[in-house]
């Protein structure tokens, strides 16, 4: 959920309806993708369908009430990039983590801290937008009918044990002096 794999650049070409060199800076996901091409041929947008259309935000008629927050949910762990599975929610200037196996929280003011170097969450001076952020989770995790995470493989738990042996455990940890994650950088240095 960093910023150097949570952001995507999205291009596109539109004569007549999108104005060349636009730039929109709404809180977007890739979920919105099937319905701005139904939108874009004219076609239903079946209620049961998660995301928006993209079209009033390309055409320059964003709705007043657009998307202030989004919902991130990592599920993969054990497999390829051995990322522990986590969840948040993000705004344009706060992002919230939560590494529900670890029982572990981040908090990142993307204001102050653009590249997410500094764990803000035990900051008393963030512990109202702390909450609040902790309540839009829980809204938005209510809004996408998210299950409740399976237990992990072979059982293994925050503790990072299974069968009594230790598992060793790559958890997201910041290098500062490299600005990226620091697991991450090490599997590639290898």
């Amino acid at each position: 959920m960093y910023e150097e794999s949570f952001r995507m650049p999205l291009i596109a070409r539109w004569p007549g309806m999108i104005k060349p060199g636009k730039v929109n800076d709404d809180l977007t996901q890739n979920l919105d993708l099937a319905p701005t091409f139904l939108d874009i041929a004219s076609v239903e947008v079946p209620a049961d369908m998660q995301g928006l259309s993209l079209k009033p935000l390309m055409t320059g008629k964003a709705p007043s009430d657009w998307r202030k927050s989004l919902y991130y949910n990592y599920y993969e762990f054990l497999g390829p990039h051995s990322v522990r599975r986590h969840e948040g929610v993000t705004t344009k200037q706060y992002k919230l983590i939560y590494f529900y196996d670890l029982e572990e929280w981040e908090f990142y003011d993307l204001d102050s801290d653009p590249a997410e170097m500094k764990n803000e969450y035990d900051n008393p001076e963030y512990a109202g937008k702390i909450n609040e952020l902790k309540e839009e989770l829980a809204r938005l995790k209510k809004y996408y009918k998210v299950p409740p995470p399976p237990p992990l493989e072979g059982s293994l738990g925050h503790a990072g044990k299974t069968a009594g042996r230790p598992v060793p455990l790559r958890v997201p940890s910041r290098d500062a002096s490299r600005g990226r994650e620091a697991a991450g950088a090490r599997s590639a240095e290898r």
